[in-house]
């Protein structure tokens, strides 16, 4: 199981790192640096599943670009939906601002047709949600140089919409 859950998350990671865009907007000359306080962590990752966890993977990548991601998984199975939350996170910091936007615009443009997509006002310099309300909440979040996403996979009657909005707007806030 933990290793159908570790190729899992490497498979969506690798998905959203391979599609190609572009986007012209660059009116901020800030460059943030991220650490592992502006990383998901434990009590985050509680607060959004609604149910204590456990840490199923970590990895911190440092090059041009550089990536941590990590996943969440819930103790247990929940008892109103039998499925098990897991929470997956990746954040990137990149050399520019115009790299990032490159990365956000590549995802959002491969999302933006499906149903369930709509834009977040007031978080970082872009932002995107999109959920079918029933499996999956996913929000990904552009402020300068540095692009997260973070989603649920499986929705469960413990997992939070609102406390995964308020920690991905206390993430962003977080950047500097």
């Amino acid at each position: 199981m933990k290793k159908q859950m570790r190729l899992l998350f490497t498979i969506i990671v690798a998905t959203l790192m391979l599609q190609a865009c572009t986007t012209s907007e660059s009116n901020n000359s800030t460059l943030y640096s991220i650490t592992p306080s502006n990383a998901l962590n434990l009590t985050d990752a509680k607060r959004v599943l609604g149910e204590n966890v456990h840490q199923t993977d970590s990895t911190w990548t440092k090059g041009n670009t550089i990536t941590y991601l990590c996943s969440f998984t819930a103790n247990g199975t929940d008892s109103t939906t039998n499925r098990n939350g897991v929470v997956y996170f990746l954040i990137e910091q990149y050399p520019s601002i115009e790299e990032a936007q490159k990365k956000y615009s590549d995802t959002k443009t491969a999302n933006e047709n499906h149903e369930g997509v709509k834009a977040v006002d007031g978080l970082g310099d872009e932002a995107y949600f999109h959920s079918d309300k029933e499996n999956f909440y996913f929000i990904m979040v552009r402020k300068a140089n540095v692009v997260f996403n973070m989603k649920v996979n499986k929705i469960t009657g413990n997992t939070s919409l609102r406390k995964f909005t308020l920690v991905a707007k206390e993430i962003t806030n977080s950047l500097k």
